[in-house]
């Protein structure tokens, strides 16, 4: 199976159709500009940010624990979480996939890459994901 790029995307209401096809033509300028042509589009209407547990978004990370993926590309990392402690669970899930590289926030051109030769502080990490 090939590695695909996974793009995500949330509006926090179902009226906000325009912000949810806004967010998609953004993600699909980014793709055709870095000539990313394998990908898949998860979306979330209509859910809080502040919920960490989403549809789209927990199908997506399901996929990426299971190595289909190699980079995660969202319109604002906000869309992907609202809470710091939230955006570092994701992260934390991200570093321990072996395949995975780069998490990237295409309106502001951001990318965390994660490089696997830095070792993830299992102490720090659980202090700062801890439910």
């Amino acid at each position: 199976m090939s590695k695909k790029t996974f793009l995500y995307i949330r509006v926090s209401t179902l009226d906000q159709v325009n912000g949810a096809e806004s967010q998609a033509r953004a993600l699909l300028e980014w793709c055709t500009r870095n000539n990313i042509t394998e990908y898949e589009t998860f979306t979330d209407h209509g859910v809080s940010g502040a919920k960490e547990s989403r549809p789209a978004l927990d199908k997506m990370m399901e996929r990426v624990k299971r190595l289909e993926a190699d980079q995660v590309i969202v319109f604002a990392f906000s869309r992907f979480a609202r809470s710091t402690m939230h955006l570092l669970k994701g992260l934390q899930v991200f570093y321990v996939v072996p395949t995975f590289g780069t998490f990237t926030c295409a309106r502001k051109s951001r990318r965390i890459r994660l490089n696997k030769t830095v070792r993830w502080a299992p102490s720090i990490s659980a202090r700062l994901c801890a439910s």
